[in-house]
């Protein structure tokens, strides 16, 4: 009886003692799930715009001028970078169609730049000078519109385009022969010159002279633009070597004015030539010829 109770009481104290001797107090350890990373708002591609031409400030001086009409000098560019002066008709007061343009200037002063014109004027007119720049830098000329806008027209310090109206007085023959306002020249002689076309008629000054195959024998059928583009030859005073004086006449133009004929063809000068000895009239629209000495016109 007193073994079991021994034992009974020996098991307790082992039990406490056990119980007793663990000193682990920690709380059970739980593990957390790490925190989600969140992804950066992904960013817009950047956008690269070209950068915009220079265009100013720009001047530009020119004064009134005359001549043959197939160059128009500007006195003094100044361009912000290269760029070009480029000569625009006139339409209703404002800068109309392109004429022609420079060469190629350097950024900076450029003085009497010459353009010359794509197509001469055939009468004054007022024009526009204006300065452009070279804005893709090619060196090439680009404005043409509405297909080509790439070289831009400069612009002043106060922001309008550099550019301003002068008046062209188109004189032909310096000696007063064709002055491109369609009046009438004076009386001629007539005489015979030698160029490529062969033998033509000229006026003793060496103008060339034309006639209108539209023109029917004796009649015109030139006039008003035609008529300034083509003055009319008033009066033959005489002929010189190898014509047939028989071969001139005259026919009445509708606007009271004599004119001129030989071998029933009615004569023209043509404003488009800047002097004695040229031929520019000659085969345009097929319709304008020089005439041989026996009236016939020569390249049909």
């Amino acid at each position: 009886m007193n073994m079991k109770r021994s034992a009974t009481a020996l098991l307790a104290l082992t039990l406490v003692a056990a119980a007793c001797g663990s000193d682990d107090t920690s709380e059970p350890v739980t593990t957390d799930a790490p925190a989600a990373i969140e992804a950066p708002e992904p960013s817009a591609p950047a956008v690269t715009e070209s950068a915009a031409p220079v265009t100013g400030p720009a001047t530009i001086t020119a004064d009134d001028q005359s001549g043959d009409g197939s160059t128009v000098t500007v006195a003094w560019v100044n361009l912000p970078t290269d760029g070009y002066v480029v000569i625009h008709a006139g339409v209703d007061g404002s800068p109309g169609p392109i004429l022609g343009w420079s060469d190629l200037l350097p950024a900076g002063d450029s003085s009497d730049v010459m353009v010359t014109l794509n197509e001469p004027l055939t009468a004054s007119a007022t024009v526009y000078p204006m300065a452009h720049v070279d804005a893709n830098g090619n060196g090439e000329y680009e404005f043409m519109p509405p297909d080509v806008t790439i070289d831009v027209p400069a612009t002043t310090e106060g922001g309008a385009v550099a550019a301003l109206p002068i008046s062209y007085d188109v004189t032909v023959d310096a000696d007063g022969g064709v002055d491109g306002e369609g009046a009438a020249a004076s009386g001629a002689r007539l005489e015979l010159a030698t160029s490529d076309l062969g033998d033509h008629l000229v006026d003793s000054e060496g103008n060339t002279l034309y006639v209108f195959m539209i023109d029917t024998p004796g009649e015109s059928a030139c006039y008003d633009d035609c008529e300034e583009t083509w003055p009319i030859v008033d009066e033959v005073t005489s002929v010189g070597e190898g014509l047939d004086e028989s071969l001139v006449g005259t026919t009445n133009r509708t606007t009271g004015d004599v004119q001129a004929t030989y071998n029933g063809w009615p004569l023209y000068y043509f404003a488009g030539d800047a002097g004695p000895g040229d031929v520019n009239g000659q085969g345009i629209g097929d319709v304008w010829y020089v005439l041989d000495a026996t009236g016939e016109p020569i390249g049909l």
